[in-house]
């Protein structure tokens, strides 16, 4: 049998962050667990205390822990019927002579629920204590307890594995199955449905992978190959959670976990591995160390500071591996200030074009006995090799040679994105101020406001988010520096000199300002800077920025300025002290808004550079498009991935849909664009090879409207627009593989449209692409002349002429935002609902359908819930239902998703029922989802109280029985719906449709089974057809569940275009 151990490579993992910011105590899972089991007397129930927080565990199994008490929602308190442990899971031992079940001690609990998580363990030894010699071995497949004369048996108290009755605390159960001496997870669905069959008691299954069938005994616990007869083991373990993961849900029991404690240190409230320029890390705690040269702070392990480490922690290192008993953080001044000095270095190397930073985070594993030294002196590298070798190298350090700059390293765009990526984080509530800070830097770049104004706006807009203020250095020209103190000061670094605290100022900054006099400047006079005079002044600057030279500069034909002395930095939560920083800033800084002093100083200039490059990018969480005038240009396909490196200056089109559809005004002759409305509705009737002419209306409720010829694209009636046109992608797949405009020609026959073979159809379409007309092909011996001009294909021995068509396959918003990367944010948005994130048609055993929404319905006996656009739910919907209804001609208005607990429960046991009877040789379940068009009065009614067979034949008739009628394809069941407020209304139903024989229509239930008559046992359901049903009557309301409610509606001819 298999033992747990960790590997040495991670037993020697420890955490060393920025030079030495934190410190990680891990733990192995191979000791022994000390179970320490309170005895209690014989009793119901166990009764303990953990706080305030009183705990009860009932003796009778088959029992599941309380969810809502986590919550501290259950009203029953110590009368609730279900479990209340501290955590969502419990651990027990039975005792062998009293058969009492009896917790094991609270710290043991995460260590047993860890081993028993790790599916690679079989047995787990237990022990009274840590120094008790006496121990035991416990089976964790059979939760059997061998060598104890004490215990026989262990038990896990659980939650429920349903995520709709319990999202934030069911268990998650996983299935593996054994190969040599790996263990492989079982895939979807076979791993839902296995799940769900063990949850039923369901033990002898069978499924079918790559047509070999396989049958899998969950009592037993193995998989059998069918044919081959080959037999595999396999395993059904929970996923792990630990008490920092548990801690994030907890709200009820979080002070009744050890060690985890809400009452967290604010300097500790964020991400310690964000990127920042400051004096001191951001989560520093101040005033510490108060004595000797460093500090050692614990962590609060409910701290966002703990989770962030704990995660990058157990990236590598498997929770079920190895558990953190502390983290601490080491403060050193001495230390980061050298570190610092050496980063600084190596930035302003890099933008010399030298050797980038790349600061990392990384591990160091090492002793307890070095810790202390390396926390106090740092890492020694002359102990290269001392301890554990040194096969890539000895570590030492270089001299730092002296290198002057000029310009930061170039930016990319994904730095920007990165940036206001946290600001969209830390704002997430707050839409407003991620708007004020876009408008901030729509002023910059339209020249409103200067470098020190943006730095002042953005120091006011961020008060309160130092990580913010100074990740903005990112953006600054050279010179300039943000810095936010321990105690929330900022300090201002400027080209020459620098804002301090306490009104100090400090020496020169090693970066020359623009235009520095060669004249040496004496100690008491202050470093020259030489500007040209301004043309315009922003808002923030005060009346005159007139100087002169001092000393004076014979060589400056500008106007001069010299520096003032600054005054001691400000608060920036004082309003005051913003407007004190601001004018200081003004002052120091001149203000230009002239384009070419901007192209004077190299500072400004790159400082723009930047600003344009991640406004463009960003285009404030919409597409910024433009369309050029000039016909023959092609949409970029570029813009929907991304990485358009051109932007606004792209000489292709930039539209928010791989297609653009656009009129041109008869007397100007300018395009202009129909409205983002339009543009889908138009695009699907072009699409639609068999319309011929589509009516234009400028308004919902206008009187007048034109027509336009979809063949030609020009209006035919008097109006003022004469012509439309469709801007496109690429029709070359290999250029835009995800984006490219798939064509079709089409040729007539009678009244019907069908299309070339290959490869015929690749030739006609190269051929149109280069704009050679006139094409001939050979089919069946005879000769064929196309005209692609006049679309015209005529018999060259007869004469005889059809016409032929030329339209885009059709790819609506639903199916494009599959792809869309960068538009999103016009068409439908990404924000899929965690509840709809599957495919709601998977078989499954479940209690609930798994795309139900907990909590719902919240008052009566049902509610619609609406499936978000852009969720892999609707996405299945959507195909399932224009499989049989064009894209072209019908359009989903809305998915409803129907939840009613009453009739899922009934339809459950009908299932639950026919399952049972399959499983004993009766007939198949056959579960399938099928389509009933209905009205939009009948809707509610049947969401209420489900379908009523007894209704048959009072609408449409019933010539396959009296009962309830149900299609395979949508397109069948359109013809029983009405047209009511410009909709239509289909439900797609969950049917049992059982063993099937052909219908009558006097029938009111199925015959009796040809094989069963003297039982009395019946047929399902009645079909249309026994070999290839499209229709089903079904008898029993029990039988169907509306699924999904669809709303449609008609793609007509007439476009309200503005």
């Amino acid at each position: 049998m298999k033992t747990h151990r960790v590997p040495r490579v991670q037993r020697k993992r420890a955490k060393s962050l920025r030079q030495g910011v934190c410190l990680l105590s891990p733990c192995t899972r191979e000791q022994p667990v000390s179970v320490a089991p309170k005895l209690t007397t014989p009793a119901k129930q166990e009764v303990f205390r953990q706080g305030v927080v009183q705990f009860h565990v009932h003796q009778k199994d088959g029992i599941l822990v309380c969810t809502e008490f986590f919550y501290g929602s259950c009203f029953l308190g110590a009368m609730c019927p279900r479990h209340h442990t501290p955590r969502p899971y419990h651990w027990q031992l039975r005792e062998s002579q009293s058969k009492q079940w009896v917790s094991i001690s609270h710290s043991a609990q995460q260590h047993l629920e860890a081993l028993y998580c790790n599916h690679t363990v079989d047995t787990a030894t237990l022990k009274e204590s840590p120094e008790a010699s006496a121990s035991w071995e416990l089976d964790l497949q059979t939760l059997l307890i061998k060598n104890s004369l004490i215990y026989n048996k262990a038990r896990r108290l659980a939650t429920t594995s349903d995520p709709v009755t319990s999202y934030s605390f069911h268990v998650d159960w996983v299935i593996y199955w054994q190969e040599e001496e790996s263990w492989n997870t079982y895939q979807e669905p076979i791993a839902t449905y296995l799940n769900a069959a063990f949850e039923k008691g369901m033990w002898n299954q069978a499924f079918s992978l790559k047509d070999v069938i396989y049958n899998v005994d969950l009592k037993k616990f193995t998989q059998r190959n069918v044919k081959t007869g080959f037999t595999r083991s396999i395993r059904r373990r929970p996923r792990f959670f630990s008490d920092v993961r548990l801690s994030r849900n907890l709200q009820r029991v979080n002070n009744s976990i050890p060690g985890i404690s809400f009452d967290s240190h604010p300097t500790f409230s964020r991400n310690p591995f964000l990127p920042a320029f400051r004096n001191y890390p951001p989560t520093w705690v101040p005033g510490l160390p108060e004595e000797g040269i460093f500090a050692k702070i614990p962590v609060p392990v409910s701290s966002i500071t703990y989770r962030h480490i704990y995660k990058l922690f157990h990236k590598t290192v498997p929770e079920t591996s190895a558990c953190i008993t502390a983290i601490h953080q080491i403060q050193n001044p001495w230390l980061w200030g050298k570190y610092e000095n050496q980063r600084d270095f190596m930035a302003q190397r890099s933008a010399g074009e030298g050797s980038l930073i790349n600061e990392m985070h990384l591990f160091h594993g090492t002793t307890q006995s070095a810790v202390e030294a390396i926390c106090r002196m740092n890492f020694d590298p002359r102990l290269s090799g001392s301890k554990n070798g040194h096969v890539y190298g000895q570590g030492f350090e270089t001299p730092a040679a002296e290198y002057e700059f000029t310009m930061k390293r170039p930016l990319k765009v994904e730095d920007a994105l990165s940036y206001l990526d946290q600001v969209k984080l830390q704002f997430g509530s707050q839409p407003q101020m991620y708007s004020e800070f876009l408008d901030i830097m729509k002023e910059f770049k339209s020249q409103c406001i200067d470098t020190p104004g943006v730095i002042n706006r953005v120091c006011q807009l961020f008060n309160g988010h130092p990580d913010l203020i100074m990740g903005f250095n990112t953006f600054l020209p050279p010179g300039y520096k943000i810095d936010v103190q321990i105690n929330n000061l900022v300090s201002i670094t400027l080209p020459g000199h620098q804002v301090q605290p306490h009104g100090i100022q400090l020496h020169p900054s090693t970066q020359a300002p623009p235009y520095q006099s060669a004249v040496p400047s004496t100690p008491a006079a202050a470093p020259l800077t030489c500007q040209p005079p301004p043309a315009k002044i922003s808002r923030s600057s005060p009346p005159s920025l007139k100087g002169q030279c001092n000393p004076p500069n014979p060589t400056c034909s500008f106007q001069c300025i010299s520096p003032v002395q600054l005054q001691a930095p400000v608060r920036a939560s004082s309003p005051q002290s913003n407007r004190l920083l601001e004018s200081n800033l003004s002052t120091d800084c001149h203000v230009n808004k002239n384009t070419d002093c901007f192209k004077a100083t190299p500072g400004c200039k790159a400082f723009l550079e930047v600003v344009d490059t991640y406004q463009d990018a960003l285009g404030q969480g919409v597409v910024q498009c433009h369309i050029h005038e000039k016909n023959g240009v092609l949409v970029c396909p570029d813009l929907f991935s991304g990485c358009c490196s051109f932007g606004a200056m792209c000489p292709r089109h930039h539209t928010p849909r791989p297609y653009h559809w656009q009129l041109r005004e008869s007397q100007s002759k300018q395009w202009v664009s129909i409205s983002d409305s339009a543009q889908q509705h138009l695009e699907a009737l072009y699409c639609n090879h068999t319309v011929n002419t589509a009516t234009f209306q400028k308004g919902a409720k206008a009187a007048g409207s034109f027509q336009i010829n979809l063949q030609t694209l020009t209006v035919r009636s008097s109006a003022p627009f004469d012509q439309a046109r469709r801007l496109t992608t690429t029709a070359d797949p290999e250029t835009s593989p995800l984006f490219h405009t798939d064509w079709v020609i089409y040729w007539q026959e009678g009244t019907s449209w069908k299309t070339y073979e290959e490869p015929i159809a690749s030739q006609l379409e190269a051929a149109f692409e280069k704009g050679m007309w006139n094409q001939a092909f050979s089919l069946n011996d005879v000769i064929y002349n196309v005209d692609l001009k006049k679309f015209t294909q005529r018999n060259v021995k007869t004469g005889f002429t059809r016409s032929i068509r030329r339209r885009p396959r059709f790819f609506s918003d639903v199916r494009l935002s599959k792809n869309l990367q960068k538009a999103n944010g016009v068409l439908p948005s990404n924000s899929d609902s965690r509840a709809f994130s599957q495919n709601p048609f998977l078989p499954g055993l479940t209690s609930y359908p798994p795309t139900w929404v907990p909590g719902f319905p919240k008052d009566g006996f049902f509610a619609r819930i609406r499936v978000p656009v852009t969720s892999e739910s609707y996405q299945h919907i959507h195909e399932l239902f224009h499989r049989t209804m064009p894209e072209t001609q019908f359009f989903i208005v809305a998915v409803e998703q129907i939840q009613n607990p009453q009739l899922w429960s009934k339809f459950e046991s009908k299932r639950d029922f026919m399952a049972q009877r399959s499983a004993s040789g009766g007939t198949l379940v056959n579960e399938m989802h099928l389509f009933h068009g209905t009205t939009e009065r009948a809707v509610d009614a049947i969401c209420r109280l489900n379908f009523d067979p007894s209704l048959a034949g009072t609408r449409n008739g019933h010539i396959y029985g009296k009962g309830t009628y149900f299609a395979r394809d949508a397109s069948f069941a359109a013809k029983y719906t009405t047209l009511e407020t410009g909709e239509r209304h289909m439900l797609i139903a969950t049917v049992l449709a059982g063993q099937w024989v052909k219908g009558h229509n006097f029938v009111t239930q199925p015959q009796p089974l040809k094989n069963s008559i003297s039982s009395g046992e019946l047929y399902d359901s009645c079909v249309n057809s026994e070999d290839e049903p499209t229709m089903f009557v079904i008898f029993d309301s029990c039988q169907c569940y509306p699924y999904y409610l669809i709303r449609y509606k008609d793609i007509t001819d007439r476009v309200v275009v503005f």
